[in-house]
């Protein structure tokens, strides 16, 4: 069972301390601590850092035998004593911060290629949720960003008043009726982190940008597109 295990997990046996399963709710439950490692300090320190604690991280695993796994690690945290870096140890299950294993990104991604997949389709199959399957697409696939076209258009997309966000903001060329940039929300935070991202120079060819006449759209036009002209367009 142990060999099964962690060949499932990519993990080699032999780095293994402790190992259990349990099932809860439907819900497969692998409780694991990885043993003892060396750590040095990333910041150049030539002594070895020390243990500080341990940490319970909850990763989500792709399924086996059809039963939603999770993934219960029992992580350990070092600190360097000269600096007070910590750093957690090195671990085959998942990227640092990812609550998502190697694994099921990889099955996320896999379903996706599919024709007639999309993002709830996966998530339902996967026991994920769409914003898993979403971030995890975000993440892993690079998709080509369309260059900022002359006549720039802010449109609006309706969700449902029952979603997170009411509203999707469009970014179209107006001039061909391409979608350059979609946004899950009219946040203006969140549009000003992808502009940040393109060059003033591109955004400077920007000539025209038509928007309704939500205020922070007209804020964003005025701190980013500073030598282009604003206009309301005319269904408002």
């Amino acid at each position: 069972m142990l060999d099964i295990i962690t060949e499932l997990l990519n993990v080699d046996k032999h780095d293994v301390e402790i190992i259990t399963t349990t099932k809860v709710q439907n819900i497969l439950h692998i409780h694991i601590t990885l043993k003892k490692q060396w750590m040095i300090c990333p910041c150049g320190h030539s002594s070895p850092m020390t243990f500080k604690e341990y940490r319970l991280k909850n990763m989500n695993h792709s399924l086996l035998l059809n039963v939603k796994t999770q993934i219960l690690y029992r992580a350990r945290r070092y600190r360097c004593e000269l600096c007070k870096t910590t750093l957690y140890e090195p671990n085959p299950f998942a990227a640092p911060y990812q609550k998502t294993t190697h694994n099921l990104a990889t099955q996320i991604i896999e379903k996706l290629m599919r024709p007639e997949a999309t993002f709830s389709s996966v998530a339902k199959d996967l026991h994920v949720s769409v914003t898993t399957v979403m971030n995890h697409f975000d993440r892993l696939v690079d998709h080509n960003r369309r260059p900022l076209p002359r006549v720039l258009w802010f449109d609006e997309l309706y969700y449902s008043r029952h979603a997170s966000y009411k509203y999707a903001c469009l970014f179209v060329d107006f001039e061909t009726q391409k979608l350059v940039e979609m946004f899950e929300s009219r946040h203006k935070f969140r549009m000003l982190q992808y502009l940040d991202m393109i060059s003033e120079t591109e955004r400077n060819r920007v000539e025209l940008v038509c928007i309704d006449m939500y205020d922070p759209y007209r804020q964003l036009v005025k701190r980013r597109f500073k030598k282009a002209k604003c206009c309301i367009d005319k269904f408002h």
